[in-house]
């Protein structure tokens, strides 16, 4: 399919019906449910098929797909195809396209399936990382995903790089100085997908700490480099671990039977770091190399949380990860909150070159759980059995409520 022609045939299936020709702002998000929900009476269910070794593909579009306000932002916001317009040959418009096959306006329609090659053939031309090939997976395409659209839909973009020194042991004024450079680049992606991480290191000689921020869309975490972790923390006379014998020991138990918990995972996310000896730092305050500790913090949280997990070789990819529909964050970040599991990525297989990737979402129209595998979609009764407890988790999307 010619790309260039994308913007006037999908505005056209779009201009079938009135309500379509109505602008939605991603603001609104009450507009945006009704809308959904009134144009959609059930989820449409379309599959994706396989062409070659890439379910990991169709399992993580299914999963951005099941994102209200981001496929609510394609479908229908106006504004999209003056920016498809405007680029023609980017992601925006391959993805787009898929959003429209597998939310079609005409909810009559009887394909089951369709095929992505023109998105994976996009890919491809936009990167190296997915020609033909290449050892990739489903965390280098949600990061190719969010950033690429974030940068194509960015339709505030500042230029000025006019960057000056300011105190960075002021936090107050680091936070504030890159908030104003942000606040001039915004888009859709940034308003589902951001957070702010607060990066703090202080001297261990004259107790100073400098502080910076950065954005941050979602989390990777390592997680035999977990498993280790808490299992020391546990072992060790540690005076904040607030826990008695019994249920230390169980804590322990489950970390050797290769159990990690997903608040073990956001520990270890702000662990403190020493840096000593050879990678001691250099303190402007003392004028001399010291040692200094790291530590990082979550400042803010964004409304879609995506976590993903990294697995190696063989047994490290059989570590279990615990987790539930609801998760309580409000201790976590300055605007924590309890976050909803909408989305999880599933990997089948004995290593992370050897497998396949199905998906298993909660539609926003009906709120019943599907499983998307490949081209054959599935409803899920038993929501602990085949999802909370099912394989190996390898990407978990939570929504804030």
């Amino acid at each position: 399919m010619n790309l260039k022609n994308i913007a006037s045939n999908e505005t056209n299936e779009i201009n079938d019906t009135k309500e379509a020709e109505k602008s939605i702002s991603i603001k609104n998000s009450k507009s945006l449910n009704k809308r959904l929900n009134y144009y959609y009476k059930n989820p449409p269910l379309i599959g994706l098929q396989n062409i070659g070794e890439i379910s990991y593909m169709n399992a993580t579009l299914q999963c951005f797909s099941n994102i209200e306000k981001l496929t609510c932002y394609f479908k229908f916001d106006s504004y999209i195809k003056e920016i498809i317009k405007n680029k023609p040959n980017g992601l925006t418009a391959s993805y787009k396209l898929i959003i429209d096959k597998l939310w079609p306006s005409n909810t009559k329609n009887n394909n089951k399936y369709y095929s992505p090659f023109e998105f994976n053939k996009k890919l491809a031309s936009l990167s190296p990382l997915f020609q033909v090939g290449q050892p990739n997976d489903a965390k280098d395409l949600i990061n190719f995903i969010i950033y690429t659209l974030y940068e194509e839909l960015n339709i505030r973009k500042d230029n000025n790089n006019n960057d000056h020194y300011i105190d960075q042991t002021n936090e107050q004024l680091v936070f504030r100085t890159f908030i104003e450079k942000y606040n001039k680049n915004n888009s859709i992606i940034s308003d589902l997908f951001y957070g702010i991480n607060k990066f703090v290191v202080k001297c261990s000689k004259c107790k100073i700490s400098k502080y910076s921020f950065t954005e941050n869309f979602f989390f990777i975490f390592p997680l035999e480099e977990i498993r280790k972790y808490k299992l020391k923390e546990l072992q060790v006379n540690n005076n904040d671990y607030i826990m008695n014998e019994k249920e230390k020991n169980f804590k322990i138990h489950l970390l050797n039977k290769n159990i990690v918990d997903i608040k073990d995972c956001l520990d270890y996310e702000q662990k403190i770091e020493l840096f000593t000896g050879d990678e001691a730092m250099y303190c402007n305050y003392c004028n001399e190399l010291s040692d200094a500790t790291f530590q990082v913090f979550s400042h803010s949280l964004p409304q879609i949380l995506i976590f993903i997990f990294n697995r190696g070789k063989g047994p490290l990819n059989k570590i279990k990860v615990k987790f539930n529909e609801l998760l309580d964050l409000n201790n976590y970040s300055q605007n924590g909150g309890i976050y909803e599991l909408i989305s999880v990525v599933t990997y089948l297989g004995e290593n992370q070159f050897n497998g396949h990737f199905i998906a298993s979402c909660k539609s926003p129209i009906d709120n019943q759980w599907y499983r998307y595998n490949d081209v054959i979609i599935t409803k899920i009764t038993d929501i602990n059995k085949d999802i909370l407890d099912f394989g190996y988790p390898y990407v978990l999307f939570y929504k804030r409520k």
